[in-house]
């Protein structure tokens, strides 16, 4: 049996988003992701995937996290113009904008997670989430059915393409992610 109790959060209703800002173009399909600089938390599926998509129209956008991301991306020769790191913040309405910039939210943590707030602000602005298992996986319950938890950088990677190619898809999976969010937060 699993009860979901959410963290209280603030959400506030924040316009725009930040593609002029970053130069990405309006048709450019965006994942992204945000978290703590922690390198305890730093999972090198998120980049083991996408390094299998950088052929295709997507850009990663990674807001605060470790800087072992930007470094496991070097290595793994993701070109620059296709991926975005954004230095940590605190500041809500920035996270929010940030939020509003992404078509697709691309989960990814060592540890797993118990109740995440990165998720619940994921399913408030409507966006699908791809996740990985982890020794926590709380967040599987979280994201349910507005979702997919892949198993393999390969199924990662699928499921990115996916939802960067297929908008009828990306538009029922955020419709599900929005309706969670309503529901359960």
């Amino acid at each position: 049996r699993c009860m979901v109790i959410p963290n209280a959060i603030e959400m506030p209703v924040v316009s725009g988003d930040l593609r002029k800002e970053l130069g990405i173009s309006k048709d450019t399909p965006i994942a992204g992701m945000h978290q703590r600089p922690d390198d305890g938390i730093f999972s090198g599926c998120l980049m083991e995937s996408f390094a299998l998509n950088v052929k295709d129209n997507v850009h990663l956008i990674i807001l605060g996290g470790s800087d072992l991301y930007k470094h496991h991306a070097s290595q793994l020769q993701i070109p620059a113009n296709k991926i975005t790191f954004l230095p940590p913040t605190g500041d809500v309405e920035y996270i929010h904008k940030f939020l509003n910039t992404l078509d697709f939210y691309t989960h990814c943590r060592k540890d797993g997670e118990q109740c995440s707030t990165a998720l619940m602000e994921a399913m408030f602005h409507g966006l699908p989430i791809i996740g990985h298992p982890a020794p926590s996986m709380g967040h599987e319950i979280q994201i349910g059915d507005s979702g997919f938890i892949c198993y393999s950088a390969g199924d990662y990677s699928s499921k990115i393409a996916l939802l960067a190619s297929n908008k009828e898809k990306r538009a029922q999976l955020s419709l599900l992610s929005k309706q969670r969010y309503d529901n359960k937060y």
